[in-house]
């Protein structure tokens, strides 16, 4: 795993990212914005340009099998390992 993968774990530990995450889910009113299912929701980074500075339209609300197929990705779970969940 490079510096950069660390990094982006590292980030998605942090306060900073719980703190944007739960603003993303509100705003989204906790539904995928998909398929509207309200369970097993990612935030998913449309762009990482910003990353850590990320604006409101940079962050999208899917649930794991949407998040999955937007990675291009047959199991949903390869795609929950990327939107760790803080432990707090």
């Amino acid at each position: 795993m490079g510096k950069q993968s660390l990094t982006y774990h590292a980030y998605l530990n942090s306060w900073t990212w719980h703190w944007k995450r739960k603003h993303a889910l509100h705003r989204a009113g906790y539904k995928c914005a998909e398929c509207l299912a309200t369970e097993h929701l990612d935030v998913h980074h449309v762009t990482y340009e910003r990353l850590g500075q990320e604006r409101p339209e940079d962050l999208l609300v899917l649930c794991r099998d949407c998040h999955a197929e937007t990675h291009g990705q047959d199991n949903p779970r390869e795609a929950g390992k990327r939107s760790a969940k803080p432990l707090w």
